[in-house]
């Protein structure tokens, strides 16, 4: 009596591998799609999200309370280094960036007053003026200025030049920048600090 033969086709051990692999690609694939699905409702609700409400100063409105240059002893102005665009791999691909400028009163008690927040590309022209009238910024309050990650007019070498006036009681605010921003799935985030200030008194 002859023995068995084993069938001709694909070893039992092989055929187990390539279902354990088909396991794997299916639900590897199913978790591509529902990130997929939650990065657009993320990605939507940022598009809805109203920016707007972020407090860019232009001309005194009611949220902005004005303030009396009337007896002030010193004005002050630094420079903040802004980076609306950046340069990423080896072929320079040009990635923009969204800025946010803080000045910050560090002061629990005293007072000053915002007098220039001007923002200049990367040649030096000047693009944008936030501020046309003294605007008070009181005791640890904070204003914030907006950069749009599409408004890359800018540059790499953009900046601001923040100008107050205050008493010589009062500290110098705190004045940085945050700029955030992305390509491919790689994140970019940036901070930078204001100059020491150059202060004039009377």
């Amino acid at each position: 009596m002859m023995a068995n033969q084993a069938s001709p086709g694909i070893p039992g051990y092989l055929f187990s591998i390539f279902l354990v692999l088909l396991v794997i690609v299916a639900l590897t694939s199913l978790a591509t799609a529902l990130l997929t699905l939650n990065l657009d409702v993320d990605l939507d609700e940022l598009e809805a999200e109203d920016f707007s409400k972020v407090s860019v100063v232009g001309a005194v409105t009611g949220g902005d309370q004005p303030f009396s240059l009337e007896g002030v002893a010193c004005t002050s102005k630094a420079y903040i280094p802004i980076m609306a665009t950046v340069y990423s791999g080896d072929k320079h691909t040009v990635t923009g960036l969204a800025a946010t400028l803080s000045i910050r009163n560090i002061s629990e008690t005293e007072e000053f007053g915002l007098t220039r927040v001007d923002y200049f590309d990367t040649e030096g022209k000047h693009l944008r003026r936030y501020v046309n009238n003294p605007v008070r910024v009181g005791p640890l309050q904070t204003r914030q200025f907006y950069i749009d990650l599409s408004d890359n007019q800018g540059g790499s070498g953009a900046n601001f030049i923040v100008a107050w006036a205050n008493n010589q009681a009062t500290p110098a605010p705190l004045i940085d920048a945050v700029m955030i921003g992305g390509y491919g799935t790689k994140g970019i985030s940036l901070t930078t600090h204001a100059t020491a200030p150059k202060q004039v008194c009377k």
